[in-house]
């Protein structure tokens, strides 16, 4: 009887520290110990964020080593400042992508003091739970202590049945760890502020070898691609389009001085336009040989990207091809011409910002999710100058209209005032400051104003532009 008492209090023990529940392994808070990473590749394997760091200063820390059917994991990261039920989690993917990848994650319930260990799943941009969270999961322990979410679980190599959001840990994966805090008990949108971004392993890892990687260890040449790609598009249809665009559109009449035998305003374009094909083909080559090919997701955003993407090169390379068949300026085609150019140009200018929004969100890069804003702020910087410009543009052609009208009512054929008595030269000299005074009120031009614009815009879409592609090089 004693024995069966002994039995089931240490039956009830167990239960207490350890149990399963829908929301996967759940275990009382335990001192959290350290991670020795002394015996990272020697005993066992480690991804360290930053490469070679020990445990207390490492932004990120994983460690996996096989035994027997299973693998165990040691699992941590800094805690997201003001976070107070934290959790820290690990995805394993085919690619280095968010999307289709099965992810095993720590979250610590403050309420209770307890924390779960759970397995989910990336619907595309979306963690959802899987059906047995606690499935191939066991010998859970962990805490937080000192500013650090740490737990430790094993994870059976192969489930039975087989689940197919479950993956085989024999096979290699890129590893994907990120922080955030838990909403309702599962993972919620990890962090993206500026050192807290999830990482990615730069090549994928074997669990079962004793391998030891890390964040710095460098960036794989199909990122390093990718980046390049973005950089070229954001700077091209950024900065050189836009100017591009407004001085051809309304800086004719200011900027109509000649220079190496054409106007200005001209060469300009030319220049800015000349700079976009440039930078775009060069953008083309680099995501091609970036992805072997066309690639394209199932979901948004990375569903419509590379289709915008197309579709903007298509008309890119379209518009100055048009521009060598231009008729003469004073053939009555001119005008088919004239319209068809601005419409090609006008449609790739509002695609490419399409196609820069999507490609932010697409997540192939660890920037902050906010950056997609340096987009969204200079389409409104680039049609509110639009919209001033125009409207400014057409006033000043309404005066010059008045003005030319005011000259051509007030035109006489004076008579000399010695033939005229003074009744007649005080109607002339009426008429004279009559004509002066309408003058003076068309005589308002926006000129000035138009080319502060110009140079204001430039510099600050050229700061706008310079922010945000240093964002995507160091991402």
């Amino acid at each position: 009887m004693s024995g069966l008492g002994t039995a089931l209090g240490l039956l009830y023990a167990t239960l207490i520290v350890f149990h399963t529940n829908t929301n996967g392994l759940q275990f009382a808070p335990t001192p959290s110990t350290q991670i020795d990473t002394s015996t990272c590749g020697v005993s066992k394997g480690c991804f360290q964020v930053p490469a070679g760091c020990s445990f207390t200063n490492c932004d990120y820390l994983l460690t996996y080593q096989a035994n027997g059917n299973n693998i165990v994991f040691e699992l941590s990261s800094k805690v997201t400042s003001g976070t107070t039920e934290p959790y820290v989690a690990v995805g394993f993917s085919s690619d280095t992508k968010m999307g289709d990848d099965s992810v095993i994650g720590c979250l610590y319930v403050a309420s209770s003091g307890q924390m779960n260990v759970y397995q989910s799943y990336n619907l595309g941009h979306t963690n959802i739970p899987i059906t047995n969270t606690a499935f191939g999961l066991s010998s859970v322990e962990g805490g937080v202590k000192d500013g650090r979410i740490t737990c430790r679980f094993s994870r059976q190599k192969t489930v039975v049945p087989h689940d197919p959001q479950v993956f085989d840990l024999t096979k290699p994966f890129y590893l994907m760890i990120a922080r955030g805090a838990q909403s309702g008990g599962h993972l919620a949108m990890h962090s993206t502020s500026a050192g807290q971004l999830p990482v990615v392993s730069s090549e994928k890892i074997d669990l079962t070898a004793l391998s030891k990687t890390g964040r710095s260890s460098g960036v794989s040449s199909e990122k390093l691609m990718k980046r390049a790609h973005a950089i070229c598009m954001i700077i091209a249809w950024m900065l050189p389009a836009g100017l591009g665009i407004i001085i051809a559109r309304y800086y004719k009449h200011s900027l109509n001085r000649q220079c190496l035998r054409r106007k200005l305003w001209f060469n300009l374009h030319r220049v800015c336009m000349v700079t976009v094909l440039c930078l775009t083909i060069v953008g083309i080559v680099t995501i091609v040989i970036a992805v072997g090919g066309f690639e394209m997701d199932e979901e948004l955003p990375g569903r419509a990207h590379p289709i915008l993407g197309i579709i903007v090169a298509i008309l890119c390379i379209l518009n100055p091809i048009m521009a060598q068949f231009r008729p003469h300026p004073d053939d009555e085609r001119r005008p088919i011409f004239n319209w068809s150019h601005r419409i090609v140009g006008f449609t790739a200018h509002v695609f490419s910002m399409a196609a820069m929004l999507t490609g932010i969100q697409m997540g192939d890069f660890e920037i902050p999710n906010w950056t997609w804003m340096f987009v969204a702020v200079y389409i409104a910087v680039h049609f509110s100058a639009a919209i001033f410009l125009h409207v400014s543009k057409r006033i000043d052609e309404k005066n010059g209209n008045r003005r030319r009208r005011v000259s051509k009512e007030y035109s006489h054929d004076f008579v000399p005032l010695t033939e005229m008595n003074e009744s007649i030269a005080g109607g002339v000299d009426d008429d004279a400051e009559s004509e002066k005074r309408h003058r003076k009120i068309f005589d308002f031009s926006f000129d000035f104003i138009r080319q502060t614009l110009l140079l204001v815009y430039a510099i600050f879409v050229s700061a706008l532009t310079l922010v945000l592609a240093s964002y995507i090089a160091q991402g």
